[in-house]
């Protein structure tokens, strides 16, 4: 929302730049952006255009205190800490002294809060500067191996610069959420590929009875490589999580004629319970359906602990593709000796957060 001049240094560079020929291309497509990404008219949420100075300001207030707090006007600061929230990255110590600079006489005449001074003044490192200082101090993420130690532990000379083809991109941190969000990147070699931002569905496949289905994912419950990306609900490649065992269920009911995870409404008969789980609905069904569905029923096979699950209504999952490169959270659901493990690991990290409570 806030655009600012570029400074002399650009505009010279920008101009020495422009009398070569090969670069007239990229200076047009930088043109075109610009006036692309230029604000032409602010609206509130109200959709009134804000043209003065105040209501732009108090827009932007209502904003940050909306998300950070509420506003007070005696702020006369913002303090290194609440400068690393606002950006999410540490600053370098020159930039930082800047922008925790007192409120100017302007800014305190308008009666602006510390964190609007401060928006203000990040704004004024144009909008080149910023994208790099966000991104990390200006530097790139790279995978090549150049910057890494030898095995045995002394430092390696870089003795050629970075390519194109080792770049890496911001993680895609897909949140687990029900506004199903999925942008297309364009990559080298005028590919591209898909990263979900949000999801919330997937199709999971029941590997020991060959069908697949798409089902809801409810809930994050185990990551082997961080206990972070549990608590923040994010949804990565060998994520464990639990999906809606509907479809499943319905599944079974109308192969196998047997209503899986049912409970039984009394426990006395216990004549009634040599069969494995309950029929379903009792309906009109031909001699050839019976005859094929107890063909079906004397192969039939079914895991102690999923069949506990069906009880409770969610299965547990692995997620087995990569949702921030393909856009999508498919996976399988677990079984045998890997439900087995997992649930041993979930039960013993229980134990520790009961322990340390």
């Amino acid at each position: 929302m806030l655009m600012c001049e570029p400074t002399a240094d650009y505009v010279r560079r920008e101009k020495d730049l422009r009398r070569d020929q090969h670069s007239a291309y990229f200076f047009r497509r930088v043109t075109v952006r610009q006036k692309q990404n230029t604000v032409q008219c602010l609206q509130n949420s109200q959709g009134q255009k804000l043209e003065t100075y105040e209501a732009i300001s108090a827009e932007l207030i209502d904003y940050f205190s909306g998300s950070l707090g509420v506003k007070d006007d005696n702020v006369q600061g913002v303090s290194d800490s609440l400068l690393k929230d606002i950006l999410g990255c540490e600053l370098a110590v020159d930039v930082k002294d800047d922008l925790v600079a007192p409120v100017t006489m302007k800014e305190d005449r308008f009666g602006l809060p510390g964190l609007i001074s401060t928006c203000l003044k990040v704004a004024q490192f144009g909008k080149f500067k910023l994208k790099a200082i966000i991104a990390g101090h200006g530097k790139s993420i790279s995978r090549d191996s150049m910057h890494k130690r030898r095995s045995t532990g002394g430092k390696k000379k870089a003795w050629r610069k970075k390519r194109k083809y080792e770049l890496g991109r911001q993680p895609g941190n897909t949140k687990l959420s029900s506004n199903k969000t999925v942008r297309r990147i364009r990559t080298r070699g005028g590919n591209v590929k898909s990263r979900a931002l949000r999801l919330d569905t997937g199709n999971y496949s029941w590997g020991s009875e060959s069908v697949t289905r798409k089902t809801r994912i409810l809930d994050v419950v185990y990551n082997a490589s961080n206990n972070e990306l549990v608590r923040t609900q994010t949804l990565v490649k060998s994520a464990i999580v639990q999906v809606d065992a509907a479809p499943f269920k319905q599944w079974y009911l109308q192969h196998y004629g047997i209503d899986v995870g049912r409970k039984k409404k009394t426990a006395s008969k216990k004549e009634a319970t040599e069969e494995p789980e309950s029929t379903g609905e009792e309906t009109k069904k031909s001699k050839h359906v019976m005859r094929k569905l107890e063909k079906r029923q004397k192969d039939r096979k079914l895991d102690p602990h999923v069949e506990d699950q069906f009880g409770g209504g969610r299965l547990l999952a692995c997620i087995s593709s990569r949702p921030g490169q393909c856009g999508r959270a498919d996976g399988y659901i677990l079984e045998g000796k890997e439900l087995e493990f997992y649930m041993k690991k979930m039960h013993k990290k229980k134990g520790k957060g009961a322990g340390a409570a």
